[in-house]
């Protein structure tokens, strides 16, 4: 008789979220190009490299939204895998990877693949409890981090000093288990329970400033400022000449190389910047997607939107990346935008525990949104959403199916059973933010104002989509307990 033995490191990997490390398929590169932020990255890499006991076993790098860093830590944790010196690395990711319960599992897991004594110990250990994944974070850092680490120094073993970087802490989901991460990770640092350097990189959110300030915590911690700041003027017009560069030849215009943009462009561009990263990503983004003649079009358009909004006076360091992001979300046609506001707030309602994705298909279902629409939402938004399709259209199923209409409207032949729900699921493929601030632009009437995602109107459309909903299903749905299978929801 064959027993199907389940290992410890496999569960470790279901609890952990395999998308938030930085070389993963569903992480999009946001590496610093090449020649820009050179010394935050090199005090950063020679902090874990040259020192092995630092007076600072913590590293807390604080700024606002869109100066850069994430692509500082991408680009560390590149540099730090290269020369060994990588531990791990997880990026919280606002409304797809910000699950607090998953970060000292994904760690772990990390550490499991470079360690060997490690993962023996931890194999062994998750196989004998397999509740260890499952606990409170204290418990997990204890059992899943600590103490294989004791047991290997036990055996007479040492574990080389690594870094372990985690990015976006204040896009994880509870402002709470932000500050318990903060407050394990110090004690972890001050009893040095662990031989890592921890790098940590946010925004300065109330919470977590408050958090770093304490004695306790301050003492085993050095924080820097990564600010709004013009002095990166220089490094924002370098990265845009490369994106351009970039876009001309991958297009096959090499007429264009010298001639476009005008420095004019670039200098408009810089300054419509403001020493924010995230604008000259997002007008990149924007001006280079879909691959067609047009890009020429599409930046002309972006700097008559700048001009105007250099017109207006405004306090606010986002004025010409707000301006930007209404321009973007006045190209999702009226008869979709509606459709468009619902995929943007409810993407974490769509988790497949199976694959540890997210994905839009059912909202998609619950909004009657056909896989054509969908399609035109993304065109529209391409600059600010990153989206990986799915392998197969729904489709493939049968060949009568229409695109042009969701898939539980497409008439009495066709039933959504379990044998094709996991298909249906995965049919609009995913979704997720390149950038924490376009979100905070769409949950903030007063910058986003008609685009605004969390207006009292929107919810009131949702729920009246729904009701709507209620009396156009409730007659037909013939409910079998041994076949009645219905796609996860979760309302707000």
């Amino acid at each position: 008789m064959l027993v199907n033995l389940v290992l410890g490191i496999d569960i470790l990997h279901d609890a952990s979220d395999p998308g938030a490390a930085f070389d993963s398929q569903d992480h999009y590169d946001r590496r610093c190009f090449p020649g820009t932020r050179e010394q935050y990255i090199a005090d950063i890499t020679n902090w874990v490299t040259e020192s092995a006991s630092p007076p600072s076993l913590i590293y807390w790098m604080r700024g606002p939204a869109g100066v850069g860093k994430s692509a500082i830590a991408q680009t560390c944790a590149e540099n730090l895998k290269r020369t060994g010196h990588l531990g791990a690395a997880f990026f919280f990711s606002v409304k797809k990877y910000d699950n607090p319960l998953s970060l000292f599992t994904s760690i772990a897991y990390q550490l499991a693949t470079t360690l060997p004594d490690y993962r023996t110990s931890i194999d062994e250990r998750i196989s004998k409890d397999k509740t260890l994944v499952e606990k409170k974070m204290p418990s997990q850092f204890r059992s899943l981090i600590v103490e294989p680490l004791q047991e290997i120094g036990k055996q007479g073993k040492r574990v080389q000093s690594k870094a372990i970087l985690i990015d976006g802490l204040d896009e994880c989901a509870s402002g709470d288990a932000q500050a318990e991460i903060i407050k394990i990770i110090a004690s972890s640092a001050s009893e040095g329970s662990t031989p890592f350097h921890w790098a940590i990189f946010s925004r300065a959110e109330p919470r977590i400033a408050s958090t770093f300030k304490q004695d306790n915590i301050a003492s085993v911690t050095h924080s820097v400022e990564l600010p709004i700041s013009r002095e990166a003027d220089d490094e924002i017009e370098m990265y845009l000449r490369g994106g351009f560069k970039n876009i001309v030849e991958q297009l096959d215009f090499p007429r264009f190389l010298s001639s476009w943009p005008t420095d004019n462009d670039i200098r408009s561009l810089v300054d419509a910047a403001a020493g924010l990263f995230a604008h000259p990503a997002a007008v990149l983004r924007y001006v280079a997607y879909p691959q067609d003649s047009q890009f020429r079009n599409r930046l002309q358009s972006v700097l008559e939107i700048l001009s105007n909004a250099g017109k207006q006076v405004s306090t606010s360091p986002f004025s010409q990346l707000d301006a930007l992001y209404v321009h973007i979300m006045k190209q999702i046609p009226e008869s979709i935008l509606l459709s468009a506001q619902f995929l943007l707030f409810f993407p974490e309602h769509s988790w497949n525990a199976a694959t540890r994705r997210q994905h839009v298909s059912t909202h998609c279902c619950v909004f009657r949104i056909s896989e054509c629409t969908f399609r035109d939402i993304y065109h529209c938004l391409h600059a600010v959403i990153s989206y990986e399709a799915s392998s197969d259209p729904f489709s493939s199923i049968d060949p009568r199916i229409d695109l042009m209409r969701p898939y539980h409207d497409q008439g009495q032949w066709f039933h959504l059973d379990k044998s094709i729900t996991h298909h249906a699921l995965g049919v609009h493929g995913t979704i997720r933010f390149y950038h924490k601030s376009f979100y905070d632009f769409l949950c903030d009437p007063f910058r986003s104002g008609a685009f605004c995602i969390t207006s009292p109107t929107i919810y009131y459309k949702f729920l009246e989509h729904l009701i709507q909903d209620h009396h156009h299903y409730a007659s037909s749905y013939a409910i079998d307990g041994s076949s009645m299978y219905f796609l996860p929801l979760s309302l707000p």
